[in-house]
């Protein structure tokens, strides 16, 4: 027999629907606040239970409603090739603060303490590289490394073209 639901999936439906560019963790607020006007001592939604659902009933409630619920994307931008990046080096710093720096450039908004701090420590490590003239290359194997810009990946104002090597035209891995 399956667990009791945490919480009421329509009012996730319905919040979805209204508000599809809020994060998992709004979503998680709204139905704890929720869950705590029937029960004051309900424990809180889990944003990975939000995300589970989401996942889970997504395309039914597209059919339903003949809409598209947007997915959050993890990369924009700045997504390494395919292949390029090995799995045990997806949470390195360099790699973390750079979805972060993009997820800023994209006008998306921290919504926790945690996720604030990430934020303002990347966009300072971003200005940092900015100003060394440094880029997050990835060697043959997949592994980030942090190096000095070439000549090609600086353009004619002497900026960095791309903090992600892999952006700039006519990357090739660095060897190491």
């Amino acid at each position: 027999m399956a667990p009791p639901r945490a919480f009421d999936y329509d009012l996730l439906k319905e919040l979805v629907l209204a508000n599809p560019d809020w994060s998992s963790h709004r979503y998680a607020l709204k139905l704890t606040a929720a869950n705590r006007r029937k029960d004051p001592g309900a424990p809180a939604v889990l944003v990975s239970t939000v995300d589970s659902v989401l996942s889970r009933y997504r395309q039914i409630w597209e059919a339903e409603e003949d809409t598209q619920i947007p997915r959050r994307v993890q990369y924009r931008a700045i997504a390494p090739p395919p292949g390029a990046l090995s799995g045990r080096h997806k949470m390195d710093t360099p790699m973390v603060y750079l979805r972060e720096a993009d997820r800023e450039a994209h006008g998306d908004n921290p919504d926790t303490e945690a996720s604030i701090r990430l934020r303002r420590s990347a966009l300072k490590w971003a200005d940092g590289m900015r100003r060394d003239k440094m880029v997050v290359d990835l060697t043959a194997t997949g592994v980030p490394v942090v190096r000095l810009a070439r000549d090609e990946e600086i353009d004619s104002r002497g900026q960095v073209i791309s903090l992600a090597a892999w952006m700039i035209p006519g990357w090739r891995s660095v060897r190491v």
